[in-house]
């Protein structure tokens, strides 16, 4: 097309009534149709955890098909199909045909366009994906003999990633197909249902009578029949939405934390006999939630579950409600301790904190109505407890950070505060565990002394104490220990008993306390600075070692933290050190003065060496152009080979790498060139060494002189 061509209004207009003929691709308009059911994750949820959404090693469905990175699997689903071919004696075109039939259903299923497929590679497709699910279900199922070294199955590693893969939302085929081929391909004794929850119950283990109330259940696909498993089998379930009543408002928010909680007198319980994760109650002050494994496997379903909430409109959202259920209870590392102590959480994800920060993410931006879930009267019973009991708590109300009301219909569920009152503070009862006594302590003293309370436990020298801060404080320490603690100290009758008597058993007596403080000492002696440690992660390190000292009664002054900081620096800030100790004071330095000392020469070393850094590689940028300029004369060089007046056999070697007169080129330091390739004329060159004419110095071939010999030496 002539590029000089201006399109006309009449040609922009066809142009335009073109595109609006056509179908949209990424994001079909029959989307919204209940018979859509299979979708591409949407980007903004996809870039938390694209991998959460993606299959590992195989791919099931059109959405992965032909990617290179899951090969391996995809040649054993040909070995699966020829297996059940051989077993079942029919034809492959007869499951075929019966794909082709089913076309457009199928086509109708997904999102996003999959037109790229034809026909016969739709059919294809379905039959090697669906028989290798079959099969494999079977496999498990022992319905069908499992061959001796079949790899699969041999090979541990790959069940937990096979498992993941079949529940991802992206890697889905229609659950009507798979009905399909599993009823023509041979009699069954039993269902596919029975075999599909046998299969994930390696992973999740249920009783046998929960999976039975599932054998007749139906699905869209793998991971809407499973997600169903789950909500069939709970009993909490919510009635079709009534008008609200107005007088509850206040009680229409997302449920507290588990500190929260705790404070306000409610108690935290496993429910042992619950059929599904979902089953979660509240009774008489009793919060009864079911137990479960946080691991790769329930991270992974749940988000898949979510994502599939949030673009299926037909579906319950109970995945999603429990999940924002779970990330407000978790909203610290403290609260997960909790549930943790109540044996309500396992984990086997990571530490308290990344636990944490895993439901904050999943539960980030999902839209989620907050007055028609599953858990809204099981919220406002708990909330309306806190909001009861919260006046009688005295100055622990103080202390409740407020949460957004949510009363939308589509509402973004997230855990985050409203902006506070820069007057009021908020605070939180830390909880006591086996291993956190020193924090713990440090905290608690902070929070009671802000609420005016520490003196109950450190009173001043002849006077009484308050009564009433005595009982505030009292509950205080109630509430932060554990159970099995609690009972052991509850018939102390003052704060100041109670917190003795905790650090007794957590600390020890005088003479454990007295060999803990040896253990101490021999520790600071022996903590160096090591080479490439930061001088922020050492300072850490001591004041870890000061707060231990603290919690023993002890203290370190300031002049020794100094001088072991010093002593304790790797050689490259002896420099530095030597400069302080020669004229700076250390015994009335400061620890964090002589920390921004060091800090400041450590920074200007990471310039230098970066400066230096930078130099270098001009350098070597130069001598490489220089290298590789092309010579006119003889000498690139080839090592340490070639007569010149550079030193013995001379430097270098080959064509040369310079113009003119050449350095370092040829078989001599400045050996003769070929410029433009011919000879320079040397009959009136004149030899300054024997005043001959027809050569240079360096050729010469008379009797050396002693000067040129030292200089040769």
């Amino acid at each position: 097309m002539n590029q000089n061509h201006i399109i006309t209004i009449n040609e922009e207009a066809e142009i335009m009534m073109t595109r609006m003929k056509e179908s949209p691709k990424l994001l079909r308009k029959s989307a919204g149709k209940i018979s859509c059911c299979i979708f591409k994750v949407p980007k903004i949820l996809a870039e938390m955890n694209k991998e959460a959404y993606e299959p590992q090693i195989v791919s099931i469905g059109p959405y992965h098909h032909g990617n290179k990175d899951l090969e391996m699997i995809q040649e054993h689903k040909w070995r699966f199909l020829q297996e059940m071919i051989s077993r079942t004696k029919k034809t492959v075109d007869f499951f075929l045909n019966i794909m082709v039939s089913m076309e457009n259903e199928i086509r109708e299923s997904y999102s996003e366009s999959i037109d790229r497929f034809t026909t016969n590679d739709l059919a294809k497709m379905m039959v090697l994906d669906g028989f290798f699910l079959i099969e494999l279900f079977r496999k498990v199922g022992r319905l069908v003999e499992v061959q001796k070294d079949d790899p699969i199955f041999k090979m541990l590693w790959i069940s937990p990633f096979l498992m993941r893969d079949l529940l991802r939302i992206e890697n889905q085929i229609p659950f009507f197909v798979l009905q399909k081929l599993f009823q023509e391909s041979e009699p069954n004794s039993r269902t596919l249902q029975s075999l599909i929850l046998d299969f994930f119950n390696h992973i999740v283990e249920r009783p046998q009578e929960v999976l039975e109330k599932c054998e007749n259940l139906d699905g869209k696909h793998l991971l809407d029949f499973f997600r169903e498993s789950f909500i069939h089998t709970k009993k909490t379930s919510v009635t079709s939405p009534k008008k609200f009543d107005k007088t509850k408002r206040g009680l229409l928010q997302l449920i507290r934390p588990a500190t929260e909680i705790v404070n306000s007198g409610v108690k935290f319980k496993a429910n042992h006999q619950a059929h599904s994760f979902l089953d979660i109650e509240f009774k008489n002050g009793l919060l009864l939630i079911p137990q479960i494994n946080m691991d790769d496997f329930h991270r992974s379903f749940f988000m898949n579950c979510m994502a599939f909430e949030q673009c299926y409109f037909d579906c319950s959202k109970d995945i999603t409600t429990y999940v924002v259920f779970m990330g407000c209870v978790m909203n610290t590392s403290t609260d997960v301790s909790i549930l943790s102590q109540h044996k309500i959480i396992a984990n086997y994800f990571g530490t308290d904190e990344e636990l944490v920060k895993l439901f904050k993410e999943v539960g980030k931006d999902v839209a989620f109505d907050i007055r028609t879930h599953y858990l809204v009267d099981l919220t406002m019973g708990v909330n309306g407890y806190w909001n009861g009991l919260r006046v009688e708590q005295g100055l622990i109300h103080c202390c409740m950070p407020k949460y957004i009301r949510y009363e939308t219909m589509s509402t973004v569920a997230t855990t985050s505060a409203t902006p506070k009152d820069p007057s009021s503070v908020s605070l939180q009862i830390p909880s006591l565990t086996a291993t956190n006594y020193t924090t713990w302590a440090i905290k608690m003293e902070a929070v009671m002394d802000a609420q005016g309370l520490w003196e109950s436990i450190e009173p001043t020298p002849g006077a009484a104490v308050d009564e009433k801060k005595n009982k505030t404080s009292r509950a205080f320490i109630f509430q932060a220990i554990p159970e099995d603690v609690l009972l052991q100290v509850a018939k102390k009758k003052t704060a100041k008993e109670i917190w003795d008597s905790l650090k007794i058993r957590y600390m020890g007596a005088d003479r454990v306390q007295k060999a803990r403080l040896h253990t101490l000492k021999n520790e600071f002696e022996l903590l160096k600075m090591k080479e490439g440690e930061s001088v922020d992660e050492f300072a850490g390190k001591l004041a870890g070692m000061v707060t231990k000292y603290n919690s023993l009664g002890y203290t370190i002054k300031d002049e020794d933290l100094v001088r072991k900081l010093l002593d304790s620096v790797p050689d490259k800030y002896l420099q530095l050190v030597a400069s302080i100790e020669q004229y700076s004071d250390i015994d009335t330095m400061p620890f964090d003065e002589a920390i921004g000392r060091l800090k400041a020469y450590e920074d200007r070393l990471k310039l230098r060496h970066a400066n230096q850094t930078t130099d270098n590689s001009l350098l070597l940028t130069k001598m490489e152009n220089q290298s590789s300029s092309k010579g006119l004369g003889r000498g690139q060089s080839y090592g340490t080979r070639g007569r010149g007046d550079r030193g013995g056999r001379g430097s270098w070697r080959g064509r040369g790498n310079t113009r003119g007169r050449g350095q370092r080129g040829g078989y001599g330091g400045y050996h003769e060139q070929k410029y433009n390739g011919k000879g320079k004329d040397k009959k009136h060159v004149r030899c300054f060494k024997c005043d001959q004419t027809g050569h240079y110095a360096w050729d010469c071939k008379g009797p050396k002189e002693k000067g040129d010999e030292a200089n040769l030496t």
